[in-house]
Order: structure tokens, then C-alpha cells, then sequence
């Protein structure tokens, strides 16, 4: 059997618009021999850090010489041109052998970039294995080059005849000899990163995300303070959360008290769902309205100005708590007031271990820095939740005060701007984002549709479907223990406030409307582009559109 890269064959691309490729992908990897690798979905032109997919080829099969050969699957049905077979799109009519040409071609040169010196020397082969070719060929193709519906079974032999009797080339008169084996699989192996397997793509997001991010865990945990406190200024996806995790069971562990604090209550939520005590976890305004029901006091939770009172009553309670909690790790800290903040951290012992996590560019809410005096500080510019794309894309922007470092394994797909006119052509547009990401291949429940704007205001966020899908939305109302009640659905739809702290797969920020770059939309930028694990879509105004370009032209 066939060596496959990446290896995994996964149920999601089943579903999509490559099933076809992936009966070739099985038939390959049964009949090739073990000393062949194929590699399928090869992004190519990916150069640098500016990582532009302008094309793709279905798969590279290369022995253990490094001898290789691209195949390029056309289904369906094909016409005879004038000097090509001609594939018909929705777009127009391309020419096969032109495509596959300017695919080489790019592949060559992008080779020729990251290795100098070696030449990428590698065949094609034309498969069609619904047409069946007769008659007299165009001139452009090679009928020793091309696998049609006849002899579709024999595509596997066909490849290997094609390798076993190439010759190897000289080297050119520029002086480039011809690759070496070793350097082509390593090559290939790095343009697969991006695989068209979203699933595949997803679970590697997720775990090295969660293996990477904990060094900021070992960091943090390895220093010896007295007392015990310190501040993280880490940028989205440094690993704040698994530093916060690490601490709350460690102090189960020890049976000490402990107590998480965050602003977000989607935040908190997800906190509770892995936290070894769920209960350890809190905002700010729930731990007030704790205090408040202590005292035998109803909250109404939408009488004006509730939350004002709900702070206030956490603030002139700290006192008589002042001194009971083991560990404090206030989450989100840019989002806190200083008096909230203050009344906290009078909770921790004085040999108690208190936490202030925080990220400067996330700061939605324009609170003033906390003064921390005396406390430790330490700085984590890597993000390795985001793809690798969307780092560069966010350095590009000028997003955050200092540039974010890309830690992650994943690099990520090209993301996408989209312009809107009016209200219909933002659902529209929003709409077809969300059913092109669909058709890619990704689950509803992975993609999240966030608001530039708040809640009164926006035109999406009280949708109940978008893209033929049910929303999971908030209602904007509460049960009578605080909790927010959400509609019954698999496809996020909410504000970019509310989200903050939490990430998906893909992304899709809509409604972005402004008329002046400032600091307040850097800010939301960057908190809309580092949601996403995988993708990112931009919806924006045409003015909005108009200055995102400038910034990137």
C-alpha cells in the first residue's frame, strides 16, 4: 500500500464536492506499492508570509528516488477545443492542459524559491475517468499523458510505467541540478498543511493549540514570587485559559479554595464545562448576584441599571470575605474596573496565589490600565490558536501595539472580504459565506456569525435561519437564576462583545460599518480575526471594505 499525506481520509470530505477524489485517493493508496507517497490537495503559491492559494493539484505521487507525478482529475464530461480538452464551469470554459501547465509551472517556481540550486523536475497525467476520449487528440494533449473512463482501472499501473522508465534530466544550463528526494517530500509534506480535509484540519488546530499553549502553563507555573502575583499581558491564543485551568486544578488537588472571575458570561460558561470545580467559575456580576441572594435579596434582571447594583453589592461585601480565597485568577482582566478589580483582590490570602490575565488589544470596553504595583509581569506575544494567514494578516493591519508571533501548527485558509450596500445584499452576502463554508466541508456548529454591532442594532442577529440553517442566538432574555437563554440551533450567531474569549473554527464578522480607523476598530478587528481557528470571513461596508484595503495595499 501507498503512503497517504496527510493520512487521514475523513468522513467530512466525503460529504463535499471531493468524494470523487477520494475513491481515486483509496484506489492509489491500495494499488501503488509501499515506496510511493501520494500527496493529495497540494495548495500551490504559497510564498512567504503573505501565503496567497492561487490554485490546487489533486495529487503528486512520488517514488523513493523522488521522482514525481502530478494528476489532475476532471469529472464528468469534457470537450475537444481546438488545441486543449475543455472543462465547462459556471466561470467559463477552461482549457485542462493550459491548467495544468500553469500549475507546474507555479509549483516549479515556488520550489525553486525555498530550495535555490534544485530544479523541481516532475511529470503530469490527465485524469478523466467519466469521458471517454475519441478521435484525433488536440495538439496540446499527450495521449500517454492522459487516463480516460477506458482505462480508468489501469491509472495506478499507468503512473507507475511513467515513473519507472523517466530518465533523470541533467542538470540546466543555469546551473540547477535536479532536486533532491529528500527535499521533495519535505516540500510537498508542508503544502499539505492545508488539506481539504476540514475535519482533519480542525482536530490539528484544536490539539496542538492545546499542546503548544500550555508552555505559557509551565512558564508561569515554574516562578517562585512572595506573595504570589502575577500578571499575564498575553496576546489571543497564548494560552491565558490553560494557565487558568492548570491553576484551578492544581488548587482542587491541594483542597484549597479557588475562584475564577471573567467578564464574558460565554466565557464563564465554557470555563465551568472543563473546570475541576464548575462552580469556581464566575463573572463578575454573577459573583455579585451571588452576594446580593446571600442576603435574601430577588434580582430583577431587567430593571434598569441592575447590573450597576449587582456590582455595587460585590464591592461593599468584599470586606467581610476579605482574605478566604487560596486563588484568585481574574480572567479578561481589560475589561474590569478598577474598583471591581480592588474588591477582588482583597479576597486571597496573603500567601494566597492571585492571577490578572489580560490582553490590552482586546480592551472593547476602552477601561483605563489596572496599577498593579509590586506584581511580577509576564508578556506572551505567540498566538497559537490562530492560523498562521490570519496572524499575518493582523500584523499587516497594525492590529495590536507590537506584532503577534504565529506559534500555531495550522496555516490556515486564504480569508475572505465581502462587500455590502444595503440591509438584503448584508444578509445575502453573509448567507452565501456561511453556505461556502458549508460546502467546503465544515459542520454548522463549527462556524460562528458575529455582529460588528451590539444587539439593538444590528440587522443579523435576530435572525432564526441563515444559509438554511437554524441559529444558536441569544434572546435577550435571562432565566430567573441569571443564565442567558438562547435559541435552539447549531449555527452561532452573536455579538463580537459577547464572543470575545471564545473561538470557532471559522468565522464570519459581519456588519462591519465604520468611516474612520482608529483604535476602537483595530481593537474589534483584531478580536473578530483572532476568534478564528481556521477561516475568516469579512462582511463589510464599502467604506469599511475601501479602508481595510488600504491598510493592506
Amino acid at each position: 500500500m501507498a503512503n497517504i499525506v496527510p493520512e487521514e481520509i475523513d468522513a467530512a470530505t466525503r460529504r463535499g464536492h471531493a468524494a470523487r477524489e477520494i475513491e481515486t485517493l483509496e484506489l492509489l493508496e491500495q494499488r501503488l506499492p509501499g515506496e510511493y507517497t501520494v500527496y493529495h490537495g497540494v495548495h500551490w503559491a504559497r510564498a512567504g508570509e503573505s501565503a496567497s492559494i492561487y490554485g490546487e493539484i489533486d495529487f503528486i505521487v512520488v517514488d523513493r528516488v523522488g521522482r514525481a507525478i502530478a494528476i489532475e482529475q476532471k469529472n464528468g464530461v469534457v470537450a475537444i477545443g481546438s488545441d486543449d480538452l475543455v472543462k465547462q464551469y459556471a466561470s467559463g470554459a477552461k482549457g485542462l492542459r493550459a491548467q495544468v501547465t500553469r500549475n507546474l509551472n507555479q509549483l516549479r517556481s515556488q520550489f525553486g524559491q525555498t530550495h535555490p540550486g534544485q530544479r523541481l523536475d516532475i511529470d503530469h497525467l490527465l485524469y478523466l475517468p467519466d469521458h471517454l476520449v475519441s478521435g484525433p487528440l488536440p495538439s496540446l494533449i499527450d495521449r500517454d499523458r492522459l487516463v480516460d473512463a477506458r482505462d480508468r482501472d489501469r491509472l495506478a499501473a499507468r503512473i507507475m510505467e511513467i515513473l519507472e522508465n523517466a530518465v533523470p534530466p541533467p542538470s540546466s544550463a543555469h546551473g540547477l541540478r535536479p532536486a533532491d528526494a529528500i527535499d521533495i517530500h519535505q516540500f510537498l509534506s508542508e503544502l499539505v498543511d492545508v488539506a481539504p480535509s476540514v475535519d482533519a484540519a480542525s482536530r490539528l488546530a484544536r490539539t496542538h493549540f492545546r499542546r503548544l499553549s500550555g508552555g505559557l502553563a509551565t512558564w508561569a507555573r515554574q516562578l517562585e514570587l512572595a506573595p504570589h502575583r502575577l500578571r499575564v499581558i498575553g496576546t489571543a491564543g497564548s494560552g491565558k485559559t490553560q494557565l487558568a485551568l492548570e491553576e484551578l486544578r492544581t488548587a482542587k488537588a491541594a483542597d484549597q479554595t479557588a475562584l475564577y472571575v471573567c467578564f464574558n458570561r460565554p466565557l464563564a460558561d465554557a470555563m465551568r464545562a472543563v473546570a475541576p470545580d464548575p462552580e469556581s467559575c464566575m463573572t463578575f456580576h454573577e459573583l455579585g448576584a451571588w452576594m446580593i441572594r446571600q442576603r435574601g435579596e430577588a434580582i430583577d434582571w431587567s430593571a434598569p441599571g441592575v447590573f450597576d447594583r449587582i456590582a455595587q453589592a460585590l464591592i461593599d461585601a468584599a470586606p467581610e470575605m476579605r482574605e478566604s480565597i487560596d486563588l484568585l485568577v481574574i480572567d479578561e482582566g481589560q475589561d474590569f474596573e478598577a474598583n471591581w478589580a480592588q474588591a477582588l483582590l482583597q479576597l486571597v490570602k496573603p500567601n494566597g496565589r492571585a492571577f490578572w490575565l489580560e490582553d490590552p488589544s482586546q480592551n472593547l470596553y476602552r477601561r483605563e490600565p489596572m496599577p498593579l504595583p509590586g506584581w511580577a509581569v509576564l508578556r506572551s506575544p505567540i498566538n497559537y490558536r490562530s492560523p498562521h494567514i490570519l496572524v499575518t494578516l493582523a500584523n499587516a493591519l497594525e492590529l495590536t501595539e507590537q506584532p503577534q508571533k504565529a506559534g500555531g501548527a495550522i496555516h490556515g485558509f486564504d480569508p475572505v472580504l465581502l462587500q455590502y450596500a444595503d440591509t438584503d445584499e448584508l444578509v445575502g452576502q453573509t448567507s452565501a459565506a456561511v453556505s461556502d463554508l458549508i460546502k467546503q466541508g465544515h459542520a454548522p456548529s463549527d462556524i460562528a456569525v458575529l455582529t460588528w454591532r451590539g444587539m439593538n442594532h444590528s440587522e443579523i442577529i435576530g435572525l432564526d435561519t441563515l444559509a438554511g440553517q437554524r441559529t444558536r442566538r441569544f434572546t435577550g432574555r435571562y432565566t430567573e437564576g441569571g443564565q442567558a437563554i438562547v435559541t435552539d440551533g447549531e449555527l452561532t450567531l452573536d455579538t463580537l462583545f459577547r464572543f470575545k474569549g471564545q473561538a470557532a473554527d471559522c468565522v464570519v464578522l459581519t456588519e462591519i460599518d465604520f468611516d474612520e480607523w482608529n483604535e476602537d476598530v483595530r481593537r474589534r478587528l483584531f478580536v473578530g480575526l483572532s476568534r478564528a481557528r481556521l477561516t475568516l470571513v469579512l462582511v463589510a461596508s464599502e467604506d469599511a471594505e475601501r479602508m481595510i484595503c488600504e491598510r493592506l495595499s
